[in-house]
């Protein structure tokens, strides 16, 4: 975990240094998919952020396939999340 840590932390430098570069944006949410494999209890929470990352690049008209895919994936992530909180509550 430390060292996703540490990972997320050099990509979110670059990003913020060269808001305009896509490919350290995406970086940066492949970054928050790694999170959401090792942090499972925190999955949504990195989901949330992921998705973000490539909305404002859509936003802003930097977005590529890559991104595209990312998207997918957080909205899926996101979903299944939500799934799961909604049979939790159901359920008790």
């Amino acid at each position: 975990l430390e060292r996703y840590q540490e990972a997320l932390a050099i990509r979110e430098r670059l990003a913020e240094a060269e808001p305009d570069r896509a490919d350290f944006q995406e970086d940066l949410a492949i970054s928050c998919t790694r999170l959401m494999i090792v942090e499972p209890a925190k999955v949504r929470e990195h989901a949330r952020r992921g998705f973000d990352i490539i909305i404002e690049l859509e936003r802003r008209g930097l977005h590529t396939p890559k991104s595209d895919k990312l998207k997918a994936h957080f909205q899926q992530a996101l979903d299944t999340s939500e799934s799961e909180t909604q049979r939790e509550v159901g359920g008790a």
